[in-house]
């Protein structure tokens, strides 16, 4: 994954909320984390659901966001404000996002996911891409449970599982394995 740029204004608002004696982080029952994406695309997984029906296993939910939509929640004068400050906290309370368990990343980058994190908590906008996963940990494959995919405008969803998969290496699907199932 390519490293994720940090706009000056965001460095700017974070050293401001250094310095701000309260800054309230948004609770919410959902956690997204970042553990990859595409070039345009920014996807999560949502680690307060985490279910593992087994020893072995975990299902998880993930979705996939265009990069663009989120960045326009962060630009955004009033919601834009909420987010900078959130991630702001996690920083300085020295949150680490999971995907340092499986890419080494610089403390711009560290920022960048963390706002990015906050942001697809917060945002309202619909996702490109949703997808229960079935990863099972010992043999390192996963399969599909539940998929929704949005494109031009139409949901194309589909139920039941499909054939279990190996995950080739420095792919999402690897990073995901990875983070959820540590040797």
């Amino acid at each position: 994954m390519r490293s994720i740029p940090l706009r000056a204004s965001y460095l700017f608002a974070f050293i401001f909320v250094l310095f701000s004696p309260e800054v309230s982080a948004q609770s919410r029952d959902i956690d997204w984390k970042l553990y990859g994406g595409l070039e345009n695309q920014v996807c999560f997984y949502e680690a307060s659901g985490l279910a593992r029906p087994a020893v072995d296993h975990v299902r998880v939910w993930i979705k996939c966001m265009l990069r663009h939509d989120l960045d326009r929640l962060i630009d955004d004068k009033k919601r834009g404000k909420k987010v900078i400050d959130a991630a702001a906290r996690k920083v300085v309370d020295h949150y680490q996002p999971p995907i340092i368990l499986v890419q080494e990343l610089e403390f711009n980058d560290i920022v960048s996911i963390v706002t990015l994190e906050v942001a697809s908590n917060q945002s309202e906008t619909e996702p490109l891409a949703n997808i229960y996963y079935d990863l099972d940990c010992t043999n390192r494959m996963m399969r599909e449970l539940s998929i929704s995919i949005r494109k031009n405008g139409k949901v194309q969803s589909s139920e039941g599982s499909t054939h279990w998969k190996y995950a080739p290496p420095e792919t999402n699907g690897d990073r995901l394995l990875k983070i959820l199932c540590p040797m």
